[in-house]
C-alpha cells in the first residue's frame, strides 16, 4: 500500500517530541521521561507495555500470529544535565531546544508510527517490539540497548534505530570503542619545602604526551582522544591524585585491540614503588557491521532511493545500532530530519524535511513485510 504523510503528522509528532523534550533525560538519569514514554505507550494501544529497571520501556505491536519480529529503538537520555533550560525556540522552518533532535524527536517517532498503523488499519505479519531505551550517551555504554536485546521475548529479525537528525544518511556499521580511566598516585608535597617530590599531575602529563605521539592506523579509520584531565589540590601543591580519561574508537575490531595495547605499553611503565598508576575500562562499544549483500541492507537503501530521489550517505558512526550489528544481527541507524549543533544547547532541526523521514520509516516498515516472511 501506499504510504502518505500529512502535515497533521507531522506536527503531531513534533508536538509529542517537545512534550518528551521538556523533560530532562540525562543518561542514568531518564526516569521521569521513561514514566511519561510509558503512559504514551498505554495511550497509543501498546501491549505488553513495561518499564524495567534501568528506565527502558517495552511496547509491543502484535502482528498476524507471527513467530517473527522487528524491534525499533529510540534512546531516551540526552547528554544535558537535569539543571539545563529547556527553552524552545521556533523560527520558520526550525526549532531549536537542546535535546530535540538528540533524542525526543525520535522517541516521538515510535508514537508516530504506531499512531500511523493504527489509524490506518495496518496489520503487519510479525510483531513491533518498541523500545524507548536509557544509556546511550556517554558513560551510559549502550546499556539500555544491551539489556534490551537480552530482555525481548524473542529475537527480532531486524533493528531498526532511530535518531532525530541525519535524515540523508543511513549506517550499517558501528564504529568500536572503549574508554579507560586512567588515575595517577603519587607522594606529593608543597611546592617549595618537598621540591623534587614525584607529582601525579607531572606524571600524568607524561603520559599524555606519550600517547599522543602513538602512529595511529588511516584505514581502516582509527582514533584516539584525552577527554578530561583531573587533579591537584592548589597551586603550590605537588599533586597527589590526578586522572583523565581516554576514548579510543576503530571501524576495526583488531585496530582497536591494537591501539589499546599500544596505551597500555606507554602508560604501565611509568609504575613505580612511589607512583601508583590504575587502569580501568569504563566503556566499550564493540564494532559491527552488516555484510554488503544482506537482504536487509538492500531493502533499506531501496527504499530510501524510492522515497528521497538519491543514494543515502552510508556512514560508520557509533549508535544503539552497535550492539545487535556486534552479535549479527541486521541492523540499521536511521535520522529523520535535517538539523544541527547536536550536544549543543542551541541544537535544532528541522521542519520540512521530517515528511519524508517519517515517509521512510513507515514505507521500511510495510515494504519489509513480504521479505521477512520469506527469511
Amino acid at each position: 500500500m501506499d504510504i502518505k504523510i500529512s502535515e497533521q503528522v507531522v506536527n503531531r509528532t513534533i508536538e509529542t517530541a517537545l512534550q518528551i523534550q521538556q523533560l530532562a533525560s540525562p543518561t542514568f538519569g531518564e526516569k521521569k521521561r521513561a514514566e511519561l514514554v510509558y503512559n504514551l505507550f498505554h495511550g497509543a494501544g501498546l501491549k505488553s507495555i513495561k518499564m524495567d529497571a534501568i528506565n527502558n520501556v517495552y511496547g509491543i505491536r502484535r502482528g498476524k500470529a507471527s513467530n517473527k519480529m522487528v524491534m525499533i529503538s529510540a534512546h531516551l537520555d540526552t547528554v544535558f544535565p537535569d539543571t539545563t533550560d529547556l527553552t524552545i525556540k521556533r523560527e520558520a522552518d526550525r526549532i531549536a531546544a537542546p535535546g530535540l533532535g538528540d533524542n525526543a524527536l525520535a522517541v516521538a517517532t515510535l508514537l508516530t508510527i504506531q499512531d500511523y498503523l493504527n489509524d490506518n488499519h495496518i496489520t503487519l505479519p510479525f510483531d513491533v517490539c518498541f523500545v524507548a531505551n536509557s544509556c546511550e550517551e556517554g558513560l551510559g555504554d549502550l546499556q539500555g540497548i544491551k539489556k534490551a536485546l537480552e530482555s525481548v521475548e524473542k529475537k527480532p529479525e531486524a533493528v531498526i534505530v532511530l535518531e532525530g537528525v541525519g535524515v540523508e544518511e543511513l549506517c550499517f556499521q558501528g564504529i568500536g570503542s572503549k574508554r579507560y580511566q586512567v588515575s595517577v598516585q603519587a607522594p606529593g608535597g608543597h611546592s617549595w619545602g618537598d621540591y623534587g617530590q614525584e607529582s601525579a599531575i607531572h606524571t600524568l602529563v607524561k603520559i599524555a604526551a606519550r600517547l599522543t605521539a602513538m602512529d595511529v592506523c588511516q584505514n581502516p579509520k582509527t582514533s584516539f582522544n584525552i577527554g578530561t584531565i583531573q587533579g591537584g589540590t592548589s597551586v603550590n601543591t605537588i599533586a597527589q591524585n590526578a586522572s583523565c580519561l581516554l576514548d579510543f574508537r576503530s571501524e576495526s575490531t583488531t585496530e582497536l585491540d591494537h591501539i589499546t595495547k599500544m596505551a597500555e605499553n606507554i602508560i604501565t611503565p611509568f609504575q613505580s614503588d612511589t607512583i601508583k598508576i590504575s587502569l580501568d575500562i569504563i566503556g566499550h562499544r564493540p564494532a559491527g557491521k552488516i555484510k554488503a549483500d544482506h537482504w536487509f541492507k538492500k531493502r533499506c537503501i531501496d527504499v530510501f532511493e524510492s522515497i528521497h530521489g538519491k543514494t543515502p550517505i552510508l556512514k560508520a558512526i557509533s549508535t544503539d545500532a552497535n550492539i545487535p550489528l556486534s552479535t549479527g544481527l541486521p541492523a540499521v541507524c536511521i535520522g529523520l530530519t535535517k538539523g544541527d549543533n547536536v550536544h549543543r544547547l542551541d541544537e535544532y532541526i528541522e521542519i520540512s524535511p521530517l515528511k519524508d523521514g517519517l515517509l521512510y520509516v513507515l514505507t521500511l516498515l510495510v515494504r519489509n513485510m513480504e521479505t521477512l516472511e520469506n527469511n
